[in-house]
């Protein structure tokens, strides 16, 4: 009797035991809701540090920061696409006139067609597209600084690109305004007017140039660099002979420009300014 009593409290005594566990599930077994009990019970005391489960994931505290690349030029590719779609716009506005504007350095007395047949339409193009110009040489002359790891430090509190921008416009427009009054004090008025439309459309040709080089700068590997810098400042210099070759034609036609005041004309204003402005570039780069 003893012995079977005993064999009947162990078997009520598993038997609770097993209603018991059946009742408490096992963490490694029993999912609860797609979740095992252990994660339930892990979720709702920390509730504000598991994310929501977006597509069968799980996101836990803490996450892995990752270091953020920031590009310090940035700026410039929206700058560039802004003046490629300026262009388009001036195109579409005046596309006679634009194309007449390209086409003046690679025609015999293209400069002087457009003098002599000058009119509200041209002269808008033109202005536009030396606007254009005018905005985007300073984003070279950074580029240029930028490559040759150079600080240009003139005003703190102003930043590089529009430091580059109120040097190189007003050097331009001091230059323009020179050529003007030289020709009015020397009574050749036609020959600086016919130089001053020859720097126009040399700038005007700049500016569809200097689009897709700076762009390419920016976006190209670092091995292309040199040779894209040296396109540029070929390109430059470039143009730049030829609106000094566009004046020195217009003097040597001319009857009244005296040959010795046309030559100091060019050394005094023209090559020394340049000489002078390398000068105090060094100084402060």
């Amino acid at each position: 009797m003893e012995l079977r009593q005993q064999q009947t409290d162990s078997i009520s005594a598993t038997t609770d035991s097993t209603v018991a566990d059946s009742g408490r599930a096992t963490p490694e077994t029993s999912p609860v809701f797609g979740k095992t009990a252990a994660q339930t019970e892990e979720t709702q005391a920390a509730p504000d540090s598991v994310f929501p489960r977006f597509f069968g994931t799980e996101f836990r505290l803490p996450i892995a920061a990752k270091p953020r690349i920031a590009d310090a030029d940035g700026w410039i590719l929206p700058l560039l696409m802004l003046f490629f779609f300026a262009i388009a716009l001036i195109n579409l506005a005046f596309p006679r006139a634009l194309l007449q504007i390209i086409t003046a350095a690679f025609r015999q007395d293209g400069i002087r067609k457009i003098q002599s047949d000058e009119n509200d339409t041209m002269r808008k193009a033109m202005q536009l597209m030396h606007l254009v110009y005018v905005f985007l040489f300073p984003v070279f002359a950074y580029q240029l600084l930028q490559y040759g790891n150079l600080e240009f430090s003139l005003f703190s509190s102003i930043p590089i690109y529009w430091t580059l921008f109120f040097i190189s416009g007003g050097l331009l427009a001091g230059k323009i305004i020179l050529v003007s009054i030289t020709g009015y004090l020397f009574n050749c008025i036609e020959e600086s007017t016919n130089y001053r439309h020859g720097i126009l459309v040399m700038n005007c040709l700049l500016a569809f140039v200097m689009i897709p080089l700076c762009l390419s700068l920016k976006i190209s590997p670092a091995v292309w660099a040199p040779y894209l810098v040296a396109a540029g400042l070929a390109f430059f210099g470039l143009f730049y002979l030829l609106s000094l070759g566009i004046g020195v034609l217009a003097g040597l036609r001319s009857k009244t420009v005296s040959k010795f005041h046309l030559i100091l004309y060019f050394c005094a204003l023209e090559a020394i300014p340049v000489f002078l402005i390398l000068k105090i570039a060094k100084t402060f780069i």
